[in-house]
């Protein structure tokens, strides 16, 4: 049964709150560990009617990550009008982190991954760049070649394929959005393989080290997905782990909000799909997540709440979601088969 609580009313600090102010404050709390460091790794720079804007893309990173320590992986905030994941990061960071270290894990976290989006409530950015000819737009991290040579951004159900690569590789060359282009770049550098992906046989990169990434979280909104009630569903990108698995994180989740189990979701997609028993759907669509499942991440999960669902409510979810795969890591360890 559903537990009410009182309706939510977001904090003054999640009301069109400036990404800079977001992020300084985030930062306040970050720089106070010894553990962890918060970092700028690039910056985005828009051209308005108002004029120029100048943004952070930033990282928390816990410290002293050796090669053989195992990272959890976390991004919020891709679509700048689903703020539930940022308001997870600034409220619970410290938690994450202590969560996390506790367990034997390492963090890598992009609290922000659409600092303009954010800012303006603009899905995308700021002016809508969703990259030249050829972009996939701010989630565009991999391409698939079917075996007749075409090239798609997405998977059907079980379709098979040959290879897979970033689009920047000189068959497509495709322009990114400022933040996709970030983003593959920090990928290419996280997995710690030094390699060009784009010029790799599929034989290769299978050979390639293991990533020290085990699971990757991506915290998300559907506010696209028509006449959704206050519900939640769930996206696995890994194939090879049966949503089973996530039986009991399911389970707590609906405790708090109901569950889309069997639902014919489309939340954007060319095709819909329908969720299975605990409220999963399993896709190959090109997206960062699905990067981490073919670099090898065991857990790769995004977090859906729908937009009807009360933000406090939405982020009680992503902290199950964080919290429970954190759970699933230490067993897996427990039983020696932690990747």
């Amino acid at each position: 049964m559903i537990q009410e609580k009182a309706e939510f009313k977001p904090e003054p600090v999640f009301e069109k709150m400036p990404a800079e102010k977001f992020l300084a404050e985030l930062a306040a709390e970050v720089e106070k560990r010894p553990d962890a460091v918060f970092e700028k790794r690039g910056v985005i720079k828009y051209q308005t009617p108002e004029g120029g804007k100048t943004y952070d893309f930033v990282r928390i990173i816990s410290n002293d990550i050796k090669p053989e320590d195992k990272i959890l992986f976390i991004r919020a905030g891709l679509h700048g009008e689903e703020i539930a994941g940022p308001m997870t990061m600034r409220r619970h960071i410290n938690e994450i982190i202590d969560y996390a270290h506790q367990s034997g894990l390492k963090v890598v976290i992009y609290p922000l991954a659409n600092p303009s989006g954010f800012e303006s409530g603009e899905r995308f950015n700021i002016v809508n760049d969703q990259g030249g000819e050829g972009s996939e737009g701010t989630d565009d991290i991999i391409r698939y070649e079917l075996s007749d040579g075409k090239i798609v951004d997405e998977l059907e159900e079980n379709q098979p394929f040959r290879q897979w690569f970033f689009p920047t590789a000189p068959r497509i060359n495709a322009r990114l959005p400022q933040e996709a282009a970030l983003m593959q770049k920090e990928l290419k550098e996280l997995t710690q393989t030094g390699l060009l992906w784009e010029e790799l046989t599929q034989r290769e990169l299978e050979e390639a080290p293991p990533p020290p990434i085990v699971a990757a979280i991506d915290l998300h909104q559907d506010y696209i997905t028509p006449d959704a009630p206050p519900s939640a569903y769930h996206y696995n990108h890994n194939d090879q782990v049966a949503t089973e698995v996530y039986r009991k994180i399911v389970e707590k989740i609906e405790q708090e909000l109901s569950i889309m189990r069997g639902a014919k979701i489309s939340a954007g997609f060319k095709t819909s799909m329908k969720s299975d028993k605990y409220g999963f759907i399993t896709r190959h669509d090109g997206s960062l997540i699905d990067a981490m499942y073919r670099l090898g991440a065991k857990h790769c999960i995004v977090v859906e709440t729908t937009g009807a669902t009360q933000l406090e409510k939405a982020d009680e979810v992503n902290m199950l979601w964080i919290k429970g795969v954190i759970d699933l890591l230490i067993q897996a360890k427990g039983n020696e088969q932690l990747p």
